[in-house]
């Protein structure tokens, strides 16, 4: 899902899925706080390899049920023995988030999904698993799936540091990493939570991975995970931008909050420079008034930014600071 994107009435615009379906997502061992579903053993159990070589055929008669979005869907699609996995369109983007996600799974990261190649209409095939996400413009998650979703946020963090494509294309264009960058997921808002029993599960539609700072994820992660694109408390929100940031370690709250900013002006830069390279899913969120909207709500936090900020220095330290 293109930054920003949080409109619960509008399908998921680059192939994953309309809110509160479930989502294609493989959990791995339970090794941290996050609670994890174990597959069902009745789930087509993934290949050895990473991948197949050749497509994935179905047949055209399996019943398979499209959900509809601006670059032309998700398709989730029944396998023999039961189960479901997801069928994807694909991008010039495709290789390098595919290199990511094989590096994640052979890392151990929970909550990832895993790729199994291509069916024979060159969609690339996700395992599925049901779950929720949440609409951050009406819902919350509770205090223990944000901390959870931003210690799993840090645990991809370390892992990724150790990864290095070089230059690749990614939805934002080629690129290397710079000084500090690691590949980011670039867009682990809430409505790319998988959420179980109101547990944080596991992070979905990876298509904006890429090189960039870690703050910026977490930043994005408070945005709807806190939530800061729409009016609560300001005592509320500083609590839980503090829990986020001891959760994710070694970042301070405050400084969270001015990483938020920074992240607000990045989008606007992503946007204008998807619209000059025609990306569809950037183009079909400014068509919608998704742009619009957005630049709204980050009008409406300015305003409000100054109270949070206070609330936070008001604070005892170490509901402000990381541990």
């Amino acid at each position: 899902m293109p930054d920003g994107f949080c409109d619960p009435c509008v399908a998921r615009n680059d192939g994953a899925v309309i809110l509160r379906s479930p989502h294609p997502v493989i959990l791995r061992e339970p090794s941290h706080p996050v609670i994890l579903r174990e597959r069902s053993d009745s789930q087509d159990p993934p290949p050895a390899d990473r991948a197949p070589c050749g497509p994935l055929r179905y047949g055209r008669d399996v019943e398979s049920e499209h959900l509809p979005g601006g670059s032309g869907g998700v398709w989730r699609i029944p396998v023999p023995g039961g189960g479901f996995r997801v069928h994807r369109p694909t991008g010039a983007w495709t290789p390098a988030v595919h290199g990511l996600l094989g590096f994640l799974r052979d890392s151990g990261l929970p909550g990832v999904p895993e790729v199994h190649g291509f069916d024979d209409e060159g969609r690339e095939v996700l395992d599925y698993l049901p779950g929720e996400t949440l609409d951050p413009e009406t819902e919350q998650p509770e205090d223990r799936a944000l901390e959870a979703a931003a210690a799993w946020l840090r645990r991809f963090h370390d892992a990724v540091r150790a990864y290095d494509p070089g230059a690749v294309e990614w939805r934002q264009g080629r690129r290397a990493l710079g000084p500090g960058e690691v590949i980011c997921h670039n867009d682990p808002g809430l409505y790319n939570w998988v959420v179980i029993d109101g547990d944080f599960a596991g992070m979905i539609d990876w298509d904006r991975a890429g090189p960039g700072r870690p703050v910026d994820d977490l930043a994005f992660l408070c945005w709807s995970g806190v939530p800061l694109l729409r009016e609560i408390p300001a005592a509320e929100a500083a609590r839980r931008i503090a829990i986020a940031a001891r959760a994710y370690g070694g970042v301070d709250a405050t400084g969270l909050l001015d990483a938020v900013d920074a992240r607000m002006a990045l989008i606007a830069e992503r946007w204008r420079a998807g619209i000059e390279r025609g990306d569809p899913g950037t183009i079909a969120l400014r068509d919608a008034g998704i742009m619009e909207r957005h630049e709204r709500r980050v009008l409406a936090f300015g305003a409000r930014r100054a109270m949070i900020a206070a609330a936070l220095h008001t604070a005892e330290p170490d509901e402000r600071r990381a541990s």
